[in-house]
């Protein structure tokens, strides 16, 4: 859906399967403060500038009328996350897929993992623990000439870097059980 706001248009999301880890983040962060909002108004206001990407500046012009509507269309933000069942994925021409049993990690990732829950806020959790679980697919060839897509090892040189990539391309309704497990 679009929206347009002071002659700029802006895409409203459909769903939790439209909202990558980055502005997953962000909603989570805005979530957890809203005990400290005098105005449940200016909290809705800054919850659509975070789903549209839209300055605050322009939707607080918004009419009661468009903002009532506005609230009608993103209503699913309170509902759950339903996952899609996505496993894999290919970003930038790169096959990634997730660890399916948590048992086949090494030690050290189990350490990694460890760390990044400790030392996780709650709202950047899922996307720390992303690099660890969600791996480059590396293609095995069987005895029988037959070949399978395993995850790759972690790879702990460029953990940063792919942090990044998965919060601007991975949606959270794809990943976001990964944080269940924990």
């Amino acid at each position: 859906m679009t929206i347009e706001l002071e002659g700029t248009e802006y895409k409203l999301p459909q769903g939790w399967s439209e909202i990558n880890i980055e502005k997953f983040e962000k909603l989570v962060k805005h979530f957890s403060i809203l005990s400290e909002y005098k105005s449940q108004f200016q909290y809705a206001i800054e919850l659509f500038a975070i789903l549209l990407d839209a300055p605050i500046d322009n939707l607080s012009k918004i009419t009661r009328g468009s903002f009532e509507i506005l609230a009608d269309k993103v209503k699913w933000s309170d509902g759950e996350i339903k996952a899609t069942g996505i496993k894999e994925w290919s970003i930038e021409g790169q096959n990634y897929m997730v660890i399916k049993d948590l048992n086949s990690l090494e030690m050290g990732d189990m350490v990694s993992l460890e760390l990044q829950i400790t030392n996780s806020q709650n709202w950047e959790l899922l996307t720390n623990i992303l690099p660890i679980l969600v791996r480059k697919v590396k293609v095995i060839t069987l005895a029988n000439g037959d070949t399978k897509n395993v995850p790759d090892k972690f790879d702990a040189n460029n953990y940063e870097e792919t942090k990044q990539l998965f919060r601007k391309h991975l949606m959270v309704a794809d990943v976001n059980e990964l944080r269940d497990f924990f």
